[in-house]
């Protein structure tokens, strides 16, 4: 494939994502205009709220479903910035891996088979998770007014759930580690919501700069100097293109499927969006992933 034909092909990615984004955005906004963002009668979402002593909790959980699909969906579109034109060999594994974390965590949260218990579990353990990691970026200031609200926020959360008869959850040295659910791990939340760990480690290996992954995924070998060093440049491969922009596209959507479905609106149009966007991508890339 020449040099044009490459160019050609990348920005015809980042078209299939954009366009992705905004057909699905326009049935979002339908939603949102004609239910505020609410359940539909009768849905799942709908007849879990009912439950009084939970309802709280559920809400919180749906709404935290729904911005973690805000979230993934953000970072959808900065990788079609990522691939498109000259692309950012390195950044773009480092956005599909948010992409996958988001959209992990809200196919998790929102999975239709919970019991509404087994939701609330789930929400009080990202939740907690969020709060240790922000009491430790108060920690990391050193500002004592950081500190202590940071403190009391998490303090005010273990209190609700003991109140609420969640179980906390203590590690062998009884340290409290997380609420209602124990603690999942994002490869292995990867793995459960997507067989996606060996990306996850792959996208992990590139953010966190590790040699193996950036050098075999974000570069390719150019030339050996006169010293005898081997020099490398910065490459994305058409494979590994088509492999972001379809499997990011993929994720998103799950994870948004799950919240049409609880929610009770018709995802069949959103399905087709996605169904044509990964055949354009097949009939770009003249591959077929089936």
């Amino acid at each position: 494939m020449n040099n044009d034909n490459l160019i050609q092909n990348k920005i015809g990615a980042e078209t299939v994502i954009d366009q992705y984004i905004t057909s699905i955005g326009k049935k979002i906004d339908f939603y949102h205009e004609t239910s505020g963002f609410h359940p539909l009668p009768k849905s799942q979402a709908s007849i879990e709220l009912q439950s009084m002593s939970l309802k709280s909790i559920l809400s919180n959980a749906f709404d935290f479903g729904h911005l973690l699909i805000i979230n993934s969906g953000d970072h959808l579109v900065c990788l079609s910035r990522a691939i498109g034109g000259q692309p950012l060999s390195i950044a773009s594994w480092a956005v599909a891996r948010n992409v996958l974390e988001a959209s992990s965590k809200s196919a998790w949260l929102l999975n239709p088979d919970l019991t509404p218990k087994a939701r609330c579990n789930r929400f009080y353990s990202l939740h907690f998770n969020g709060l240790c990691e922000k009491e430790k970026f108060a920690n990391d200031t050193g500002d004592s007014e950081l500190i202590e609200n940071a403190k009391k926020e998490k303090d005010k959360l273990i209190e609700k759930a003991k109140n609420d008869g969640f179980e906390l959850i203590y590690n062998k040295k009884n340290k409290l580690i997380s609420i209602g659910e124990k603690k999942i791990y994002m490869t292995d939340l990867a793995r459960e919501q997507f067989d996606s760990a060996p990306l996850f480690r792959i996208f992990s290996g590139v953010l966190h700069n590790h040699i193996w992954a950036t050098v075999s995924f974000g570069m390719k070998y150019s030339h050996t100097s006169k010293n005898g060093d081997m020099l490398y440049e910065n490459d994305l491969t058409i494979n590994s293109i088509f492999i972001l922009a379809t499997h990011s596209i993929s994720v998103f959507h799950f994870a948004l499927g799950r919240k049409f479905d609880l929610f009770g609106w018709d995802r069949e149009i959103i399905d087709k969006i996605k169904d044509r966007s990964i055949q354009r991508l097949k009939d770009i890339y003249h591959i077929d992933i089936n």
